[in-house]
Protein backbone atom coordinates (compact mmCIF):
# COMPACT_ATOMS: atom_id res chain seq x y z
CA UNK A 1 0.00 0.00 0.00
CA UNK A 2 1.31 3.51 -1.02
CA UNK A 3 2.07 6.19 1.34
CA UNK A 4 -0.76 8.35 2.27
CA UNK A 5 0.18 11.86 0.80
CA UNK A 6 -0.33 14.61 3.11
CA UNK A 7 1.12 17.21 0.91
CA UNK A 8 1.01 18.36 -2.36
CA UNK A 9 2.80 19.74 -4.97
CA UNK A 10 1.27 22.05 -7.44
CA UNK A 11 2.71 24.51 -10.35
CA UNK A 12 1.30 26.94 -12.10
CA UNK A 13 3.70 28.39 -14.60
CA UNK A 14 6.36 30.48 -12.51
CA UNK A 15 4.35 29.70 -9.23
CA UNK A 16 4.78 26.68 -6.94
CA UNK A 17 2.37 25.81 -4.39
CA UNK A 18 3.45 23.46 -1.33
CA UNK A 19 -0.11 22.84 0.16
CA UNK A 20 -0.24 20.90 3.64
CA UNK A 21 -3.52 18.41 3.01
CA UNK A 22 -4.31 16.52 6.09
CA UNK A 23 -7.31 19.21 7.68
CA UNK A 24 -9.12 16.22 9.29
CA UNK A 25 -5.61 16.06 11.82
CA UNK A 26 -5.15 19.60 11.95
CA UNK A 27 -2.11 19.24 9.33
CA UNK A 28 -0.44 17.80 12.37
CA UNK A 29 3.65 17.21 11.30
CA UNK A 30 3.89 13.44 11.17
CA UNK A 31 7.16 12.37 10.21
CA UNK A 32 5.45 10.98 6.94
CA UNK A 33 4.53 15.04 6.28
CA UNK A 34 7.83 16.29 7.33
CA UNK A 35 8.96 13.79 5.13
CA UNK A 36 6.90 15.06 1.64
CA UNK A 37 7.20 18.49 2.98
CA UNK A 38 11.12 18.00 2.42
CA UNK A 39 11.11 16.08 -1.10
CA UNK A 40 8.35 19.08 -2.33
CA UNK A 41 10.53 21.51 -1.33
CA UNK A 42 13.55 19.44 -2.90
CA UNK A 43 11.99 19.35 -6.12
CA UNK A 44 11.29 22.81 -6.69
CA UNK A 45 14.95 23.71 -5.81
CA UNK A 46 15.38 21.96 -8.64
CA UNK A 47 12.86 23.06 -10.77
CA UNK A 48 14.00 26.04 -13.97
CA UNK A 49 11.34 29.18 -14.33
CA UNK A 50 9.75 28.93 -10.78
CA UNK A 51 10.13 32.73 -9.49
CA UNK A 52 7.74 32.19 -6.27
CA UNK A 53 6.60 29.91 -4.01
CA UNK A 54 2.89 29.52 -2.08
CA UNK A 55 3.28 27.91 1.26
CA UNK A 56 -0.28 26.81 2.87
CA UNK A 57 -2.51 24.46 4.09
CA UNK A 58 -5.75 23.37 3.49
CA UNK A 59 -8.51 23.70 6.29
CA UNK A 60 -9.30 26.25 9.33
CA UNK A 61 -6.01 25.61 10.74
CA UNK A 62 -2.57 25.93 8.91
CA UNK A 63 -0.74 23.17 11.40
CA UNK A 64 -1.49 22.61 14.73
CA UNK A 65 2.08 21.37 15.29
CA UNK A 66 3.90 17.65 16.28
CA UNK A 67 2.07 14.84 16.41
CA UNK A 68 2.27 14.31 20.30
CA UNK A 69 0.95 10.75 20.11
CA UNK A 70 3.56 9.73 17.82
CA UNK A 71 6.14 11.24 20.46
CA UNK A 72 4.23 9.58 23.23
CA UNK A 73 4.90 6.05 21.32
CA UNK A 74 8.37 6.04 20.75
CA UNK A 75 10.77 4.86 23.20
CA UNK A 76 13.46 6.37 25.02
CA UNK A 77 16.26 6.64 23.17
CA UNK A 78 14.70 6.72 18.94
CA UNK A 79 15.20 10.75 19.28
CA UNK A 80 11.90 10.81 17.63
CA UNK A 81 11.36 14.61 17.90
CA UNK A 82 15.10 14.78 16.24
CA UNK A 83 14.03 12.68 13.56
CA UNK A 84 10.87 14.46 12.64
CA UNK A 85 12.35 18.36 12.92
CA UNK A 86 15.22 17.02 10.38
CA UNK A 87 13.73 17.03 7.06
CA UNK A 88 11.51 19.92 8.16
CA UNK A 89 14.66 21.90 9.09
CA UNK A 90 16.19 20.98 5.56
CA UNK A 91 12.54 22.06 3.96
CA UNK A 92 12.59 25.32 5.45
CA UNK A 93 16.54 26.03 5.47
CA UNK A 94 15.82 25.12 1.61
CA UNK A 95 12.98 27.65 1.37
CA UNK A 96 15.30 30.27 2.87
CA UNK A 97 18.22 29.75 0.50
CA UNK A 98 15.96 29.80 -3.09
CA UNK A 99 15.83 32.28 -5.10
CA UNK A 100 12.03 32.57 -5.65
CA UNK A 101 9.94 34.46 -3.01
CA UNK A 102 8.65 32.48 -0.51
CA UNK A 103 5.00 33.46 0.56
CA UNK A 104 3.54 31.57 3.70
CA UNK A 105 -0.41 31.87 3.79
CA UNK A 106 -1.44 31.17 7.26
CA UNK A 107 -5.46 30.53 8.48
CA UNK A 108 -6.27 29.42 12.04
CA UNK A 109 -4.03 27.83 14.69
CA UNK A 110 -0.21 28.11 14.10
CA UNK A 111 1.04 25.33 16.77
CA UNK A 112 4.20 24.04 17.90
CA UNK A 113 6.41 23.88 14.40
CA UNK A 114 3.73 25.10 12.56
CA UNK A 115 4.56 28.33 14.06
CA UNK A 116 8.22 27.73 12.19
CA UNK A 117 6.12 27.16 8.69
CA UNK A 118 3.89 29.79 9.11
CA UNK A 119 7.01 32.23 9.41
CA UNK A 120 9.64 30.59 6.96
CA UNK A 121 7.66 32.21 4.24
CA UNK A 122 9.87 35.21 2.51
CA UNK A 123 6.44 37.64 2.82
CA UNK A 124 3.58 35.90 5.83
CA UNK A 125 0.23 36.69 4.69
CA UNK A 126 -2.59 35.85 7.52
CA UNK A 127 -6.02 36.19 8.04
CA UNK A 128 -6.75 38.30 10.82
CA UNK A 129 -8.22 34.85 12.69
CA UNK A 130 -4.98 33.23 12.66
CA UNK A 131 -3.08 33.13 16.21
CA UNK A 132 0.44 31.47 17.01
CA UNK A 133 0.60 29.80 20.33
CA UNK A 134 4.24 27.71 20.98
CA UNK A 135 3.00 24.72 23.07
CA UNK A 136 6.40 23.38 23.51
CA UNK A 137 6.88 24.21 27.33
CA UNK A 138 2.80 22.66 28.01
CA UNK A 139 4.66 19.16 26.62
CA UNK A 140 8.36 19.15 28.38
CA UNK A 141 9.97 20.26 24.86
CA UNK A 142 12.29 23.29 23.71
CA UNK A 143 11.34 25.35 20.02
CA UNK A 144 11.94 23.62 16.41
CA UNK A 145 11.64 24.86 12.72
CA UNK A 146 13.60 28.19 13.44
CA UNK A 147 10.83 28.87 16.58
CA UNK A 148 13.29 29.88 18.64
CA UNK A 149 15.53 31.75 16.29
CA UNK A 150 12.52 33.98 14.40
CA UNK A 151 10.88 34.88 17.96
CA UNK A 152 13.95 36.28 19.55
CA UNK A 153 14.98 38.28 16.78
CA UNK A 154 11.17 39.85 16.36
CA UNK A 155 10.66 39.92 20.25
CA UNK A 156 13.86 39.96 22.20
CA UNK A 157 15.13 37.00 23.99
CA UNK A 158 13.17 37.92 27.26
CA UNK A 159 9.87 38.35 25.18
CA UNK A 160 10.10 35.40 23.60
CA UNK A 161 11.07 33.44 26.91
CA UNK A 162 8.04 34.96 28.59
CA UNK A 163 5.71 33.93 25.33
CA UNK A 164 7.95 30.14 25.52
CA UNK A 165 6.58 29.94 28.75
CA UNK A 166 3.43 31.60 29.28
CA UNK A 167 2.22 29.86 26.39
CA UNK A 168 0.30 32.49 25.37
CA UNK A 169 -1.62 33.19 22.11
CA UNK A 170 0.08 35.36 19.77
CA UNK A 171 -2.38 36.74 17.33
CA UNK A 172 -2.31 38.10 13.99
CA UNK A 173 -1.96 41.44 14.67
CA UNK A 174 0.38 41.27 17.73
CA UNK A 175 2.28 39.13 14.77
CA UNK A 176 2.37 41.87 12.14
CA UNK A 177 3.64 44.69 14.77
CA UNK A 178 6.04 42.49 15.62
CA UNK A 179 7.40 42.04 12.01
CA UNK A 180 6.57 38.46 11.47
CA UNK A 181 3.86 39.11 9.16
CA UNK A 182 4.05 41.37 6.08
CA UNK A 183 -0.18 41.75 5.40
CA UNK A 184 -3.20 40.98 7.43
CA UNK A 185 -6.16 39.92 5.55
CA UNK A 186 -9.57 39.66 6.66
CA UNK A 187 -10.21 36.05 6.14
CA UNK A 188 -12.95 36.31 3.85
CA UNK A 189 -10.23 38.16 1.50
CA UNK A 190 -7.23 35.81 2.35
CA UNK A 191 -7.31 34.19 -1.35
CA UNK A 192 -7.37 37.99 -3.03
CA UNK A 193 -4.00 38.79 -0.49
CA UNK A 194 -2.10 36.07 -1.64
CA UNK A 195 -2.85 36.55 -5.35
CA UNK A 196 -2.44 40.12 -4.80
CA UNK A 197 0.78 39.58 -3.42
CA UNK A 198 1.78 37.00 -6.10
CA UNK A 199 0.97 39.80 -9.00
CA UNK A 200 3.15 41.58 -6.91
CA UNK A 201 6.07 39.45 -6.71
CA UNK A 202 6.08 38.52 -10.44
CA UNK A 203 5.69 42.06 -11.65
CA UNK A 204 9.70 42.45 -10.18
CA UNK A 205 12.52 41.18 -11.76
CA UNK A 206 13.56 37.97 -10.62
CA UNK A 207 17.30 38.12 -10.14
CA UNK A 208 17.21 41.93 -7.90
CA UNK A 209 14.02 39.86 -5.48
CA UNK A 210 16.48 36.80 -5.62
CA UNK A 211 19.63 39.04 -4.54
CA UNK A 212 17.64 41.39 -1.75
CA UNK A 213 16.15 38.32 -0.50
CA UNK A 214 19.97 37.21 -0.08
CA UNK A 215 20.93 40.45 1.27
CA UNK A 216 17.97 40.28 4.20
CA UNK A 217 19.22 37.18 4.75
CA UNK A 218 22.58 37.55 5.49
CA UNK A 219 22.26 40.85 7.18
CA UNK A 220 21.80 40.02 10.51
CA UNK A 221 24.53 38.07 10.84
CA UNK A 222 27.07 40.90 10.15
CA UNK A 223 28.18 44.52 10.28
CA UNK A 224 27.23 47.38 8.47
CA UNK A 225 31.06 47.73 6.54
CA UNK A 226 30.35 44.75 5.19
CA UNK A 227 26.76 44.47 4.55
CA UNK A 228 27.80 48.00 2.27
CA UNK A 229 30.32 46.29 -0.08
CA UNK A 230 28.22 43.71 -0.26
CA UNK A 231 25.40 45.80 -1.30
CA UNK A 232 27.63 47.56 -3.75
CA UNK A 233 28.78 44.76 -5.59
CA UNK A 234 25.59 43.13 -5.25
CA UNK A 235 23.98 46.46 -7.22
CA UNK A 236 26.63 46.39 -9.76
CA UNK A 237 26.26 42.91 -10.89
CA UNK A 238 22.40 43.46 -10.92
CA UNK A 239 22.47 46.53 -12.65
CA UNK A 240 24.07 45.01 -15.70
CA UNK A 241 21.68 42.48 -16.33
CA UNK A 242 18.96 42.89 -18.65
CA UNK A 243 15.98 43.32 -16.57
CA UNK A 244 17.60 46.20 -15.15
CA UNK A 245 18.25 48.04 -18.17
CA UNK A 246 15.02 47.54 -18.69
CA UNK A 247 13.84 49.37 -15.77
CA UNK A 248 15.98 52.25 -16.43
CA UNK A 249 14.34 52.57 -19.89
CA UNK A 250 10.64 52.04 -18.85
CA UNK A 251 11.59 55.08 -15.78
CA UNK A 252 12.29 57.41 -18.19
CA UNK A 253 9.60 56.48 -20.70
CA UNK A 254 7.17 56.52 -18.02
CA UNK A 255 5.96 53.50 -18.35
CA UNK A 256 5.85 49.97 -16.80
CA UNK A 257 8.89 47.97 -17.09
CA UNK A 258 8.87 44.67 -18.56
CA UNK A 259 11.04 42.05 -16.74
CA UNK A 260 11.48 38.81 -17.44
Amino acid sequence: MSERRTVRLETDGPVAHVVLDDPDNGNILTLAMAEQLRDAVREIAGMSGIRCVVLRSEGKRFCVGGDIGAFENAKAGDRINEVVALPLHEAIETLSRMDPIVISVVQGAAGGGGCGLALAGDLVVASESAFFRLGYALIGLSPDCGVSWRFARALGPARAMELYISNDTFNAEQAYDAGLVSRLARPEHLDAAVSETVDKVLAKSPEALAATKRLMREAGQRGLAEQLADEAKTIGDVGDLPNAREGFAAFLAKRRPEFR
